[in-house]
């Protein structure tokens, strides 16, 4: 599992990964208004057999800490769960 939490889409990785359900790739990002790179709306899924293995979470400018620290909890707590990957990079 990989789990990108910069202000930018994790683009790349997703994309390397796209078709393959070996990684599971989450995003936490900026999105919306123009902003770079304007990729990982919610419909940017993954496909063939990497469908539902790449979660995009695009977020408003100026969401507070509490906000992000619960949608992270449950995002990727939830996500765990059901892939139960051997190993996290984030």
């Amino acid at each position: 599992m990989y789990i990108d939490i910069d202000v930018h889409h994790g683009d790349g990785v997703e994309e390397a990964f796209y078709l393959s359900n070996r990684v599971c790739t989450i995003s936490f990002h900026e999105f919306g208004n123009g902003f770079f790179p304007g990729t990982g709306g919610l419909d940017s899924k993954g496909e063939g057999e990497g469908k539902y293995f790449k979660l995009n979470v695009p977020l408003l400018q100026g969401i507070d800490d509490i906000t992000y620290v619960e949608l992270f909890k449950s995002i990727v707590g939830k996500t765990i769960e059901i892939f139960r990957p051997s190993v996290i990079v984030c």
